[in-house]
């Protein structure tokens, strides 16, 4: 029941990826409200961050995966409002959710520090599609976006990561399978994505 209503909404992203009724945010506070609403607004971005948050829970180094993604985020906000181009950006997100879906499913349990790459270059190309709906913009609200990004980045890790340490501190094969069932939704719903975005 949750995969169906999960796959309804994933025609969604490519409609909800402006806060701000469509418009470029023009304020510093338009820019901060426009940057901590977008995460939750884009079901690929927010599925990423959820499997972010449990691939924290089973890898050592948690915050500098947290961080890595959160700068490559960052790094690919200015890659767009800086007019570079990155070819099939849609699917590229799209990729990096499937992945990270299958390391969820599989029950990675590697090295945090053999993540760091990967996540960095995932949060180049989610970045790089906030950058849309900044594009545009002045350099103070440019700041303020990015700054709302970070924050609710962290405040939905710091939630994923909260709640799954307390379901685990309960039963830590439940929260294994759970996990694990986790993973293989957000894969497929990066599957079916990609399938929208080619």
């Amino acid at each position: 029941m949750a995969a169906s209503a999960l796959l309804a909404c994933l025609p969604l992203p490519a409609l909800a990826h402006h806060v701000m009724d469509g418009q470029t945010p023009v304020t510093w506070w338009q820019g901060l409200l426009s940057g901590l609403a977008h995460p939750l607004f884009g079901i690929d971005h927010l599925l990423f961050l959820v499997a972010l948050g449990l691939l924290c829970l089973s890898v050592r180094g948690a915050w500098r995966l947290a961080m890595s993604f959160m700068i490559g985020v960052s790094i690919g906000v200015l890659i767009h409002v800086y007019g570079l181009s990155l070819p099939a950006g849609e699917v590229l997100v799209a990729v990096t959710l499937g992945i990270a879906g299958a390391a969820l499913a599989l029950h990675y349990q590697g090295r945090g520090r053999v993540l760091l790459p990967a996540l960095a270059l995932a949060g180049v190309l989610h970045g790089y599609a906030f950058g849309e709906s900044i594009a545009g913009s002045d350099q103070a609200v440019i700041s303020s976006y990015l700054l709302g990004l970070t924050i609710m980045q962290a405040v939905v890790c710091a939630l994923i990561v909260a709640a799954g340490r307390r379901l685990e501190s309960r039963s830590h094969d439940m929260t294994r399978g759970f996990v694990r069932c986790i993973g293989a939704v957000i894969g497929v719903a990066g599957l079916v994505l990609m399938g929208f975005a080619v």
